[in-house]
């Protein structure tokens, strides 16, 4: 029970997600030549919009471009980034980053609205369907005397 409270929030879910992300990234560096493909985050990011928000989605993204930063760019362990290059890849990650967890929360909001209104639809169909059928028993009563 306190399992599944703890992974349902997105919060920390999104942390975790991060996390695991960047230790796939960080033990395959040599693999990529220094220049890990960033982009893996936005698994985390969206994952993160949908279920949090845009809120969370955005708290996201810039935990992805601080740890990539802090973690994966030259030099290592430190937030000071030499290389214009790798200063364009997190600029891109966050302007990506932001742009999905928008759209993602927009989605995820229209989606939430028209399953409202489709409830309320239902029990307005309910209500209807219940008054017919006392209508129609009404009149069978009525026809039958």
């Amino acid at each position: 029970m306190l399992i599944k409270k703890f992974l349902g929030n997105a919060y920390i879910v999104s942390i975790l997600g991060i996390a695991a992300i960047l230790l796939v990234l960080k033990n395959l560096q040599f693999i990529f030549a220094g220049s890990p493909p960033l982009l893996l985050f936005l698994v985390v990011i969206a994952f993160a919009a949908w279920r949090g928000g845009l809120k969370t989605g955005l708290f996201s993204t810039i935990l992805c471009a601080l740890a990539s930063a802090y973690f994966l760019e030259k030099p290592y362990n430190t937030l000071y980034i030499t290389d214009i290059g790798e200063i364009v890849r997190i600029a891109l990650l966050i302007s990506v980053g932001s742009i999905c967890s928008f759209i993602i929360a927009q989605l995820y909001n229209q989606e939430k609205r028209a399953l409202h209104l489709s409830m309320e639809r239902e029990e307005q169909l309910k209500q209807e369907i219940a008054e017919r059928n006392r209508t129609l028993a009404e009149r069978d009563l009525y026809l039958s005397f």
